[in-house]
């Protein structure tokens, strides 16, 4: 959701790739709809299942005055912008562009966000863009490498950004935070001078090893808190042991317990 001036609002639905407008104060709904698929103002009110179906994965609402601002993500990695002066007026005019498809993300789009008149965008590629509409195209100003160390990449899961302080940043969901700082902005954005700072996820670098010299997977008998689950555990063996073995095996914690500590009667 977003606020208009003179009590107008924005609200976005993903399912059917629209934005609805209304006065909530007094209950009225405006006709049509700023639609993702690029047909400019859908034509029905309520439900539009029939009318819209486009693949959208992410929306961010902004307002320049009375104009409305819209970028959507796809599915397909494109990212496009809608602009609706007077959006809160019965006939409305959108102008809507898609960005070059040689800048798209190499994934879904999962997160979109406004700063100032650009678009800040993560993907399932790991990556992060910046965009900004000029004249008739949207143009990539910045894009993030991809990490290519790892065997499997991770992803984006959830963006911030604060290009007026300089820095944007991304979580990842192997749990690390990236933090891209060196942006300046006069005007124009300069990003010649980009930094990357990555804090590492806590839970990959804590150990969560269990030595045990247990034969075989068990559990306390005791008594304990509701909470508490047994922890998932990996066998790790050498290559050249055998499976069957009698020997003691390293037990390898995939999760921390979430309490263990018997409750006292």
């Amino acid at each position: 959701m977003h606020p208009l001036p003179n009590n107008g609002l924005l609200t976005c639905s993903l399912r059917y790739g629209i934005v609805a407008r209304s006065h909530p104060l007094n209950g009225k709904i405006v006709k049509g709809f700023l639609s993702a698929s690029g047909g400019g103002a859908g034509l029905g009110i309520g439900n539009p299942n029939m009318e819209f179906a486009p693949d959208v994965t992410a929306c961010a609402l902004g307002s320049d005055g009375s104009t409305a601002k819209v970028a959507w993500g796809y599915r397909n990695g494109q990212v496009a912008i809608v602009l609706s002066k007077k959006a809160m007026d019965g006939k409305i005019a959108s102008d809507y562009t898609r960005c070059s498809v040689s800048d798209d993300h190499e994934g879904a789009v999962v997160d979109v966000a406004w700063d100032g008149d650009m678009v800040v965008t993560a993907g399932d590629d790991g990556r992060m863009k910046v965009w900004q509409k000029r004249h008739s195209a949207i143009l990539c100003l910045w894009s993030s490498t991809k990490d290519e160390s790892a065997v499997i990449p991770p992803k984006c899961i959830k963006l911030v950004s604060a290009l007026s302080n300089g820095y944007v940043a991304c979580v990842m969901n192997n749990g690390d935070v990236i933090v891209w700082h060196g942006f300046i902005l006069h005007g124009e954005l300069d990003v010649d001078n980009i930094s990357t700072t990555r804090v590492r996820s806590l839970y990959r670098s804590s150990q969560w090893k269990v030595q045990s010299t247990m034969h075989h997977k068990s559990w306390p008998s005791t008594r304990t808190r509701r909470c508490q689950r047994p922890p998932c555990y990996l066998r790790t063996t050498s290559s050249h042991s055998s499976t069957r073995s009698s020997s003691p095996v390293t037990l390898t914690s995939a999760y921390q317990p979430l309490a263990t500590a018997p409750l006292l009667d």
